[in-house]
């Protein structure tokens, strides 16, 4: 069982490379440079600093959505960081009623972090450059002056994304799609590796499903109609890979020539659908050419030859399920633009933060953050802008997830003042050297910044140091670093500190999560079971889209439950990771049967009835073995 401690390491260093976006970054930077540039060569650093900015947040509010949505929300992003970065101004002198903002403002932001993505964005970028505009030197144009720069440079990135709309109007879209199935490539990669995990991962389907239910709502087009087809493919591979992994595990285990002819089929099979993931990403069609499907089917035909006699079962099983992915692979080019019915949103899923979690986040966010606030104004802590603004960026209604930042922060903010003073030290650079310097830590930022949240930090503490060298307000580079590395150590030790003076534990909600997802899971396979013997079930599709929910959510849960000091008395910790265990064993071995009936009638269905009975039973057996827990807590 993996200890506390190392649940928040790998957290902490896991880097999610396909979330790098080095074109969207160049795009985003050009909205940085601009002021930046403009402020060096007019002799006004200072206003160049400040609008940068107000385009470098801007820029960051731009990574999600579909263009229609992106644009409204940097214009109100931009808005709100011009009348926050204006109070601050107006208010910088007078700390009492700095003090009193920032807990009002701190109110408003904690009410919103468990809300839809824009309000939240809104109100974390308005006080973000609320906090470090306090560290700048005054441009001296007056409140309405600093809020007119902060605004200019949120509206250069507005105007920036929509010129380059037009070029690749649905972008976001093919983006989505194509990541839900590099994500089946990396998959089929990843079975190659002793241990790999067998249950592919759904988080990429449902992203995907978000940004086209959005696109659809905005405007849709047929593209969209291909795209929500090729995404309902995708699914169906994603169903038919988990019986294709079980079968790929009984191969390798024949021996040497089965693990050398798995590896060459999943070679194969991982190009293919890299291949489906390029030209969707391109704005292709999805349809693959018949030669490149005819090359994996002769490597399953080359199998059969290779292996001996007494591994004819495992390679039956192995042809089966590699004959079903060809079908659906062949789907991709059955495209009917005007036969797409509207996809269903994932919106619907349980709430991450529940309702008490929520009020004492609300109220421990103000209190922490006016705390901070008044330590920095008070004591008049040098660089002590630093310490709310790291309170604000940390504390989360979650422990785990705070816990996480505050030590991806940390870490990120040490390796950044490293590499701010050996730039600083050893290169001295000013100017446009400066400015260069300044332009490439924000492509970094831009680029890895959904990857992890410690290298993000790194590459924003190098940019805001030297955002602070251009302005005139760095002063001794080495003084200046250890201010910024206290202040956030400072700032994480109230968040953190502030969680366990007045928590909010998450492990107490998570016998009534998972009775709802062994509940969601039991009405799926019910659903299946209605199918099997011939009647319709018009809601099978979105039982199963609960079910994946609530199963997600469960684990989710549990995982952070595991790193809090705190475990509820009434349900037992390993009965809790068994539930959640088996519940995602059954899903896979609801996958399987699915992915069977939509190819057809591969199986017997008496066989296939005894392996969806055997999937209802292990539910009905979780749900009871929850059920004295669930009943001693409504008693």
């Amino acid at each position: 069982m993996l200890t506390r401690r190392s649940l928040i390491l790998r957290a902490a260093v896991r880097l999610n490379w396909s979330q790098f976006r080095p074109w969207l970054a160049l795009r985003s930077t050009v909205g940085v440079a601009i002021p930046v540039l403009l402020g060096t060569a007019t002799g006004h650093a200072v206003w160049g600093v400040v609008a940068a900015v107000g385009a470098l947040m801007a820029g960051m509010a731009s990574f999600h959505g579909v263009y229609r949505a992106r644009a409204g929300l940097m214009v109100t992003v931009s808005l709100g960081m011009a009348v926050a970065a204006g109070l601050g101004d107006l208010l910088a002198q007078q700390d009492a009623l700095a003090i009193a903002g920032v807990a009002l403002l701190s109110l408003l932001l904690a009410r919103y972090t468990a809300t839809p993505l824009g309000a939240n964005t809104v109100i974390i970028q308005a006080f973000t450059v609320q906090s470090l505009l306090l560290g700048f030197p005054d441009p001296g144009l007056g409140p309405l002056g600093t809020a007119g720069l902060v605004l200019a440079g949120g509206l250069i990135q507005t105007v920036l994304l929509v010129a380059v709309w037009p070029v690749n109007p649905r972008r976001a879209e093919r983006q989505a799609v194509a990541a839900a199935f590099e994500s089946l490539a990396l998959f089929v990669a990843s079975l190659a590796a002793p241990g790999a995990s067998r249950l592919p991962g759904v988080v990429p389907f449902q992203g995907a499903r978000t940004i086209l239910a959005d696109a659809q709502r905005r405007a849709s087009r047929p593209e969209h109609d291909l795209l929500i087809q090729t995404l309902r493919q995708g699914e169906a591979l994603h169903a038919a890979l988990v019986g294709f992994a079980q079968a790929d595990l009984l191969v390798r285990q024949t021996g040497a020539v089965g693990k050398q002819q798995a590896d060459a089929a999943l070679t194969l099979l991982e190009a293919l659908l890299r291949n489906v993931a390029r030209r969707v990403r391109r704005g292709q069609p999805a349809a693959l050419p018949g030669s490149d499907l005819d090359g994996f089917q002769a490597a399953v035909f080359t199998m059969e030859r290779a292996l001996p006699d007494e591994n004819l079962a495992a390679h039956q099983e192995y042809a089966e399920w590699t004959g079903i992915l060809l079908f659906h692979l062949r789907q991709l080019r059955a495209h009917h633009p005007n036969r797409a019915d509207p996809v269903v949103s994932p919106q619907a899923a349980p709430a991450a933060v529940g309702q008490p979690v929520l009020q004492g986040h609300v109220l421990r966010f103000t209190v922490a953050m006016t705390l901070a606030t008044a330590l920095e104004r008070l004591l008049n802590i040098p660089s002590g802008f630093w310490i709310p603004l790291t309170v604000c960026l940390v504390l989360r209604p979650e422990f785990a997830v705070t816990v996480h930042r505050g030590v991806t922060r940390v870490a990120g903010t040490l390796v950044g003042v490293g590499v701010a003073l050996m730039i600083m030290l050893s290169l001295a650079p000013h100017g446009l050297v400066l400015a260069g310097a300044l332009i490439a830590a924000a492509w970094l930022a831009y680029a890895l910044f959904l990857t992890n949240y410690a290298v993000f930090s790194a590459v924003i503490t190098v940019y805001i140091i030297l955002s602070l060298s251009a302005a005139g307000a760095a002063g001794d580079v080495l003084d200046v670093s250890g201010r910024r590395l206290l202040a956030t150590l400072l700032g994480g030790a109230i968040a953190l500190g502030s969680y366990l003076v007045w928590p909010t534990w998450h492990a107490p909600q998570v016998q009534g999560v998972l009775w709802t997802a062994v509940d969601a899971q039991l009405a799926f396979a019910q659903s299946l079971t209605r199918r099997a013997v011939g009647e319709p079930d018009l809601l099978l599709d979105e039982r199963r889209g609960h079910a994946r929910r609530w199963r997600l959510r469960a684990d989710d849960l549990l995982q952070a439950a595991l790193v809090e000091p705190r475990w509820p008395s009434d349900l037992p910790r390993p009965l809790a990771q068994h539930v959640v265990t088996a519940l995602n064993a059954n899903a896979a071995a609801l996958l399987v049967i699915q992915a069977r009936m939509d190819a057809g009638p591969t199986q017997p269905s008496g066989a296939l009835e005894a392996s969806l009975a055997h999937c209802v039973r292990t539910a009905e057996q979780l749900r009871a073995s929850l059920q004295p827990y669930a009943a001693a807590a409504h008693a």
